[in-house]
C-alpha cells in the first residue's frame, strides 16, 4: 500500500469514528451527556487534520473548491462568528463556550473542518463518501435500537435514561435524540429508494420506521411538526415538478385534504384527546408555545441593540437576562442561555452578516440537491426526500437550540450538498480524472510534521485540560455531602489547572459546595468552614473578573458573603449587598437577585427595606411562590402575622412546598395563636411530610391532632417519636397515658 493509499484510510477510519459521537457518555465529566460528546468529536477531528493537510497539499485535485456557494457561505458563517466574538460581550464564552453547552467558536471551527473531511471523502473516491453515509445509516439504526430497548425494558437497558418514560438514550434530553435521528432517517429512506435488492429495501425501510418511532417515543412536538412541514413541502415539490399527470392530479388532492384536516385539527385541537401527541401537535397556544415566544420577543428586542454584530457566539445569556420579561415565569423560572429558536440565536448572536450567511448556507445546501437532480445525480423522489430531512431539521430548529450529536448529522449532511455540488459542476468522468502533484514533497512534509505537533498541543490544551477541570467540579461536587476535604481538594484542583474555559461553572459548584457545609457543618471545625468559605469566595471572585457581566456569578458571591455572616453569627461584608446590586443591575427584571438583596436586608433586621424589595417581587411576578412567603415572614415579623398569613395560605393551598421549610413553620405557632388548631395540624403535616427527621414538628402535629380530637393519630406520633427520642421516653408514654 503506498503512502497516499494508506494516508487516506486511515484519514477516511478517523472521519468515520466521528458517528459514535452520540453514544460517548463518560459519568467521570461535568454534564456528561454534553461534554462527553463534544471532546470525543474535537479530539477525532483534531486528529484526523494533519493527514487531511498531506492529501490536500499533495494533491491538486483533492484540495477544496472555494468557489463552492455552501463553503463560501460556511467559511462566511464561520468569520462572523469569530469577528462578534472578538467584538462581542463575552469573548472568553464566545471562542471557548461552557461546560453546559460546549458550542463557541471553537466548536464551529471543528464542524467546519469535518464539512471540508467530508468533502474530501467523496474527492478520494465513490467508495469512501458511500461507505461512510452508511454508516451514518447505521449509527442511527444502532441509536434507534438503544431507545427502543430502553422502552421495551422498562428503561433497564445498559444504562439509565435520565428522561424516561419519555426517551432520550445517551443523548440525555428527549429533544436531543429527536434532533439526532432526522437527517439519519430522511438518509436512510433515501438509500431504501435506491436499492434494487429486496432485502436491502425491507431493512431500510425497518430502520427507518424504528427511528420514525423512536421520534415519537422522545415526544418532542418540535421534531414532529419539523418532520410533518418538511415532508409537505417536499410533497409538493414532487406534485409540481412530476410529469406524470395521474400523480399530479391525486399528489394535489392528497395535498388538499391534508391542509384541511391540518386546519381542522387546529381550529378543534380541544377536542383531541388531552395529552396525546396530535393534541400537542395542533396546540399552539399552550405554555410551553407561549413561553418560546415571549423568548424569542426577548431575544428580538435586544437584538436590536446589537444589530451588525451581535453579543457574540453562546452569549445570549446577557441578552435572556438584561431584557428578561417576567411574564416567563409562569411557564418556565429558568436562567435562560438559549432562545430556543437556532435562527433567532443566530441572529441575535452573531448579527446580520453571520445571520446571512447561515440563511446562505442554508439556501445553497437546498440548491445543489437541485443542481444534483438537473444534471442526472438525483431522480425526482430523490431529491424531494433529501430536501425534506433538510427542511424538518431547520423547522424544527424554530424550537431548539443545535446541539453537539445534531450538529454532527446536519455538517456531515451539509458536506454532502457540497460534495454533490462539485460533482454536478464537474465536467470530467470520474473514471478519467488523474491526480497530479501538488507542492514540493519537503515543504508538505515539513507543514504536516508542524500539523501533528500543534495537534499533539491542541489536544491537550483544548480537550484534556477542559476534560480534567470538569472531572474535578464533577468529583467535588459528589464528594461535597460525603467528605468536604476530599471534596475541597478536587476543587482547588480545577481552579490551579492552567486551563479552565468556564470559571463560571467551576466557581458556581464551587459556591454551592461551601453555602451547604456552612449550613451543615456537621463535625467540621469552624477554621475548616471558614477557610473554603474564603476559598469559594476567591474563586468566585476570580471568575468574576474574568466575566463580569453574569448575574449569577454576582449573585453567588452575594451568597457567599452572607453564608460567612450567618455562620460566624456576624455582620455581613459590604460587598454582600454590593454583588447583590450588581446582580439586580444586571438583571433588573429576574426575582433572584431582588430577593437574594431582601435576605441581605433581613439578616440585618432591616425589615422595612426587605418588605419594599419583596412586594416589588411579587407585583412583577406573582407566582413566584418563593418571594409570597418570604414577604409573608417579613409582615409575621413586623407584627402583621393576619397579612402574613393572607398571602402565605394561599400558596401552599397550590400544592408548593418551599425548599427550605423554615419558610412556612411559623405559619404554626400563627395559626394556634388563632386557635385555628385545623389549619395549624395543615402546617405541621407538611413540614413533617417535608422533613420527617424534625421531631419538634411531629410533636407539634401530635398535639394538633388533640385539639381536634383524633386520639389515636397522636398516640401513634407520640409512640413513633419514643422509638425515636428515648431520652423523652418519659414524656412520650405520659402524653400517651393522658389520651387513655
Amino acid at each position: 500500500m503506498n503512502n497516499k493509499k494508506w494516508i487516506a484510510v486511515v484519514f477516511a477510519i478517523l472521519v468515520g469514528l466521528t458517528l459514535l459521537t452520540p453514544f460517548l457518555v463518560f459519568k467521570d465529566l461535568l454534564f456528561p451527556y454534553v461534554t462527553s460528546k463534544a471532546y470525543y468529536l474535537r479530539i477525532l477531528v483534531e486528529m484526523a487534520l494533519p493527514f487531511y493537510l498531506y492529501l490536500v497539499l499533495a494533491y491538486k485535485e483533492y484540495r477544496p473548491n472555494f468557489k463552492n456557494p455552501i463553503t463560501i457561505s460556511l467559511l462566511a458563517f464561520l468569520l462572523f462568528n469569530i469577528v462578534a466574538g472578538i467584538f462581542g460581550v463575552n469573548p472568553l464564552r464566545s471562542f471557548w463556550g461552557n461546560y453546559e453547552r460546549m458550542g463557541g467558536i471553537i466548536y464551529l471551527a471543528h464542524l467546519t473542518l469535518l464539512y471540508f473531511y467530508v468533502l474530501l471523502l467523496g474527492q478520494l473516491g465513490m467508495q469512501y463518501i458511500r461507505r461512510f453515509f452508511v454508516a451514518v445509516i447505521w449509527c442511527g439504526a444502532a441509536m434507534a435500537i438503544y431507545s427502543v430497548m430502553v422502552q421495551l425494558t422498562g428503561n433497564h437497558f445498559f444504562m439509565a435514561d435520565p428522561s424516561y418514560p419519555r426517551v432520550s438514550a445517551t443523548l440525555g434530553n428527549p429533544i436531543f435524540l429527536a434532533s439526532f435521528l432526522i437527517l439519519p432517517m430522511f438518509l436512510t429512506v433515501y438509500y431504501m429508494v435506491g436499492e434494487e435488492a429486496r432485502w436491502k429495501q425491507v431493512m431500510y425501510g425497518i430502520i427507518a420506521a424504528m427511528e420514525l418511532y423512536c421520534v415519537l417515543l422522545s415526544e418532542t412536538r418540535g421534531a414532529v411538526i419539523g418532520i410533518i412541514g418538511g415532508l409537505f413541502l417536499a410533497a409538493v415539490a414532487y406534485v409540481v415538478l412530476t410529469k406524470n399527470r395521474q400523480l399530479r392530479l391525486w399528489g394535489g388532492v392528497i395535498i388538499a385534504v391534508f391542509v384541511i384536516v391540518a386546519a381542522g385539527g387546529y381550529a378543534f385541537h380541544n377536542d383531541l384527546p388531552a395529552g396525546g401527541m396530535l393534541h400537542r401537535v395542533f396546540n399552539l397556544k399552550d405554555s410551553n408555545t407561549e413561553a418560546r415566544i415571549i423568548q424569542w420577543g426577548v431575544a428580538l428586542r435586544g437584538y436590536a441593540q446589537y444589530p451588525i454584530l451581535g453579543v457574540g457566539p453562546e452569549d445570549y445569556y446577557v441578552i435572556a437576562n438584561k431584557y428578561y420579561n417576567p411574564a416567563i415565569y409562569q411557564y418556565d423560572p429558568s436562567w435562560f442561555d438559549k432562545p430556543h429558536n437556532y435562527l433567532i440565536e443566530v441572529l441575535v448572536t452573531s448579527g446580520i452578516f453571520g445571520f446571512i450567511s447561515y440563511i446562505s448556507l442554508l439556501g445553497f445546501t437546498l440548491w445543489a440537491l437541485w443542481l444534483a437532480y438537473k444534471k442526472g445525480f438525483l431522480n425526482l423522489l430523490e431529491l424531494c426526500l433529501l430536501g425534506a430531512g433538510f427542511l424538518s431539521y431547520t423547522f424544527q430548529n424554530f424550537t431548539v437550540f443545535d446541539t453537539v450529536s445534531a450538529s454532527l448529522t446536519f455538517f456531515v449532511f451539509v458536506g454532502l450538498a457540497g460534495y454533490l455540488w462539485r460533482e454536478s459542476r464537474s465536467e470530467d468522468a470520474e473514471g478519467k480524472k488523474k491526480l497530479t502533484r501538488g507542492l514540493q514533497p519537503a515543504f508538505v512534509n515539513t507543514v504536516v510534521a508542524l500539523s501533528v505537533i500543534v495537534v499533539i498541543y491542541g489536544l491537550w490544551a483544548l480537550n484534556f485540560t477542559g476534560m480534567e477541570a470538569g472531572k474535578a467540579v464533577n468529583y467535588g461536587y459528589a464528594y461535597s455531602g460525603v467528605n468536604p476535604q476530599v471534596s475541597e481538594t478536587y476543587f482547588q484542583r480545577a481552579i490551579s489547572l492552567p486551563f479552565y474555559f468556564d470559571p463560571i461553572q467551576v466557581s458556581s459548584k464551587y459556591g454551592e459546595f461551601a453555602t451547604n457545609l456552612a449550613q451543615n457543618p456537621g463535625t467540621q471545625t469552624s477554621d475548616f468552614v471558614n477557610q473554603i468559605l474564603q476559598n469559594a469566595i476567591a474563586a468566585q471572585k476570580d471568575a468574576i473578573a474574568r466575566v463580569s457581566n453574569d448575574p449569577t456569578a454576582w449573585q453567588e458571591l452575594s451568597t457567599l458573603y452572607l453564608s460567612t455572616a450567618i455562620y460566624n453569627k456576624v455582620p455581613p461584608d459590604p460587598e454582600a449587598l454590593t454583588a447583590a446590586q450588581q446582580a439586580v443591575a444586571l438583571a433588573p427584571e429576574r426575582p433572584e437577585p431582588t430577593l437574594t438583596e431582601a435576605r441581605i436586608a433581613l439578616y440585618e433586621n432591616n425589615s422595612t427595606t426587605a418588605e419594599s424589595l419583596l412586594e416589588g417581587v411579587v407585583n412583577n411576578i406573582p407566582l413566584d411562590y418563593d418571594a409570597k412567603l418570604q414577604l409573608a415572614i417579613v409582615y409575621a415579623y413586623n407584627n402583621q402575622t393576619a397579612k402574613g398569613l393572607q398571602i402565605a395560605q394561599p400558596v401552599l393551598d397550590t400544592g408548593y412546598v418551599p425548599a427550605q421549610t423554615n419558610e412556612i413553620s411559623w405559619m404554626g405557632q400563627a395559626y394556634q395563636d388563632e386557635n385555628n388548631f385545623a389549619a395549624a395540624a395543615k402546617i405541621y403535616q407538611i413540614l413533617v411530610t417535608a422533613n420527617s427527621s424534625d421531631l419538634q414538628d411531629q410533636w407539634n402535629l401530635a398535639q394538633m391532632d388533640v385539639k381536634l380530637g383524633d386520639t389515636q393519630s397522636a398516640i401513634a406520633i407520640a409512640q413513633q417519636l419514643m422509638a425515636e427520642d428515648s431520652k423523652d421516653a418519659a414524656q412520650f408514654q405520659a402524653f400517651i397515658n393522658s389520651l387513655k
